[in-house]
C-alpha cells in the first residue's frame, strides 16, 4: 500500500480554510494453499488492485472565546479485509470493491470556563458500496458490497469537572459522548444468489429503506468519577447500545440457527480504582467490567454470540 496527502490552511481574519488531497494506491494478494483441511494443488491465487484520489475541505471559526465551529466535507476509502474475499477458488465468489464514501459534518467545540468542555457534531455518510457481513444481506460469502447506503446522526460529549469548577482541591467529573444514529438505511436493493435453490437462481433482496445490519440507532457511554488530592481515584462507567437488526431484511424474530434476528439493547456497568504510590513509583489497579454479570447478544455472525461476562482485573504499574 501506498498513501500520501497535501493540505494548506490559510487563515483570514477569524476564519481558516484548509483544502487538501490524498491519494490511495493498494494491492491485495490471495493465496489458496488448503481448502476444507485438502491441499490445492496448484494453489488458486487472485489480485487486486485499486488507486483513488480523495479531496477534502475543511473550514474553522474562531468568532466566539474558547469555542470554534467548525465543518467539512471529504471523500473516504475502505479497503475490504485481507479475508473479505476469500477463497478465490469459488466459483461463486464476488469481488469485494473498496468501499466509498462522501463524509459531511458540522459542528462546535466549546471550553467556556475551566473545567468545562462540550461538542456537538452533525455528521452524514453517503456511501457507494458500503461492506457488509455477506451473510448479513444474504451471499454465502464472508463480506460483500451492499450497494448505496445513507447514514446521518449526531455525535455530542462533554466532560465536567465539578471540583475544578469549584475550585476545590478534590474532583468529581461526569464525562459522556452519545452518537444518535438517526438515518442508517440501504439506498438500494440487493442482488443475490438464491442458494436455496438447486439452480441458485439470481434474485432481488428488497432491501431499499430497510435499516442497516449492526447499526444501533443510539450509543452511549457516561462516566462518574472521583480524583482524590493524593492521586488516588474510582470511576463508574455505563455503556449503552441500542438494538440491533442482523440482516438486510430487519428480521425480528430470532432463527433457529440464531444467524438472524434482532439483537436486543444492552446496558452494562463497569467500576475501577487507581491507588498510586508514588514513593515506591507503584500504581495499584483494579476494574470489574459489566458489573451485574448481565448476559446480553453482541452478534448473530455464525449463530448467536454472547457478550462477555462479568471480568475483574487486579494488578500493578511499576515505573523504574
Amino acid at each position: 500500500a501506498l498513501s500520501g496527502y497535501v493540505q494548506n490552511t490559510v487563515y483570514v481574519g477569524r476564519w481558516s480554510v484548509t483544502p487538501g488531497i490524498r491519494y490511495e494506491s493498494y494491492r491485495q494478494r490471495n493465496t489458496i494453499t488448503q481448502d476444507e483441511f485438502a491441499p490445492v494443488d496448484p494453489p488458486v491465487r487472485s489480485s487486486q488492485r485499486n488507486t483513488e484520489w480523495l479531496p477534502g475541505l475543511g473550514v474553522t471559526w474562531f468568532g466566539l472565546p474558547g469555542t470554534t465551529l467548525f465543518a467539512g466535507v471529504h471523500r473516504g476509502i475502505a479497503p475490504p479485509r485481507p479475508d473479505a474475499n476469500l477463497p478465490p477458488g469459488d466459483p461463486e465468489l464476488r469481488k469485494v470493491d473498496p468501499e466509498l464514501s462522501t463524509n459531511l459534518e458540522i459542528g462546535v467545540r466549546s471550553a467556556p470556563r475551566r473545567g468545562l468542555q462540550l461538542e456537538a457534531t452533525l455528521f452524514q455518510i453517503d456511501f457507494k458500496n458500503q461492506i457488509l457481513p455477506g451473510y448479513a444481506v444474504g451471499l454465502a460469502q464472508t463480506f460483500a458490497n451492499a450497494g448505496r447506503t445513507l447514514n446521518r446522526g449526531v455525535e455530542l460529549g462533554g466532560r465536567a469537572d465539578f471540583g475544578t469548577l469549584a475550585g476545590m482541591s478534590h474532583n468529581v467529573y461526569l464525562a459522556g459522548s452519545l452518537t444518535h444514529l438517526a438515518t442508517a438505511r440501504f439506498d438500494s436493493d440487493l442482488l443475490s444468489p438464491d442458494f436455496g435453490d438447486a439452480d441458485e437462481t439470481t434474485t432481488f433482496v428488497n432491501a431499499r429503506g430497510n435499516r442497516l445490519p449492526y447499526a444501533p440507532r443510539n450509543l452511549l457511554a457516561a462516566q462518574l468519577g472521583f480524583e482524590h488530592a493524593s492521586g488516588w481515584s474510582t470511576q463508574l462507567g455505563l455503556t449503552h447500545v441500542g438494538a440491533q437488526y442482523s440482516d438486510a431484511i430487519n428480521s425480528v424474530a430470532p432463527a433457529a440457527d440464531g444467524q438472524s434476528g434482532r439483537i436486543p439493547a444492552y446496558t452494562l456497568v463497569n467500576l475501577s480504582a487507581n491507588l498510586p504510590l508514588k514513593a515506591q513509583g507503584l500504581t495499584l489497579y483494579a476494574s470489574v467490567s459489566n458489573l451485574a454479570d448481565r448476559k446480553y447478544l453482541v452478534s448473530r455472525v455464525n449463530g448467536a454470540f454472547a457478550g462477555a461476562p462479568r471480568q475483574m482485573f487486579v494488578g500493578a504499574k511499576l515505573r523504574f
